[in-house]
């Protein structure tokens, strides 16, 4: 499958984007979502992504007129023989512009998750640029692969951007605090994890939950 979508979002249209992805180890997927902001538009932006043999979600955002604001959010679920590949592009084409963006991944053996991210900020438009970019990932056995690429390309001189990245294991501490009271490994291991992810797919609105509990369902199955 290859798809590519168009949103234009004219002075202060809203627009909250949920985007579930599921394929099998047989399956390829390249989506490209094209979005432009006018004054004071907002885009949000929700991704629960499992993979499939090949799996790319990719997003190019333009801030073309000040003030508007844009949240890009996302988690993937990847499992044994899959491939998940979480893409963004964000220009802050004017001035006065926001975008936070938080990504959260959990990979079992023989999966892999990608992400990659960029926040562009030319000197004359994007001054006043307010922008927070994060990555984490946990691998949650050995053989599991996480790839990320954060990136700030910044030229404007008054901006406040900032990216952090972070991949590892479950906390063994937590891990042993929960098997103490009598949860067995398999659940403990779910349940940390889904509290780990749940914070990128808060902003979902009244799908929130149902993309939690599609979460903790992949979480316990695998």
């Amino acid at each position: 499958v290859s798809a590519a979508l168009e949103f234009d979002l004219q002075k202060g249209a809203r627009l909250n984007r949920i985007i579930y992805q599921r394929g099998s180890a047989e399956e390829v997927l390249a989506s490209t979502a094209l979005v432009n902001l006018e004054s004071e538009a907002n885009y949000t932006q929700t991704v629960l992504a499992y993979g499939a043999k090949l799996s790319r979600l990719e997003t190019r955002l333009v801030h073309q007129q000040p003030s508007s604001n844009a949240t890009l959010n996302a988690a993937y679920l990847v499992g044994d023989g899959l491939h998940a590949d979480i893409t963004t592009h964000v220009r802050h084409g004017a001035n006065s512009c926001v975008t936070r963006q938080l990504t959260k991944g959990a990979v079992t053996k023989g999966g892999t998750g990608v992400f990659q991210g960029k926040f562009h900020v030319p000197r004359t438009a994007g001054q006043y640029t307010d922008a927070d970019m994060q990555h984490q990932a946990l691998l949650l056995e050995e053989g599991a692969t996480v790839f990320a690429k954060p990136e700030l390309e910044i030229y404007a001189d008054d901006v406040e951007c900032a990216h952090g990245n972070t991949c590892g294991a479950l906390d063994e501490t937590q891990l042993f605090y929960m098997r103490q009271r009598g949860i067995p490994e398999k659940a403990a291991r779910a349940l940390l994890t889904e509290a780990f992810v749940a914070e990128a797919l808060e902003d979902a609105g009244e799908l929130a939950g149902v993309l939690r509990a599609e979460a903790q369902a992949w979480l316990v199955s695998s």
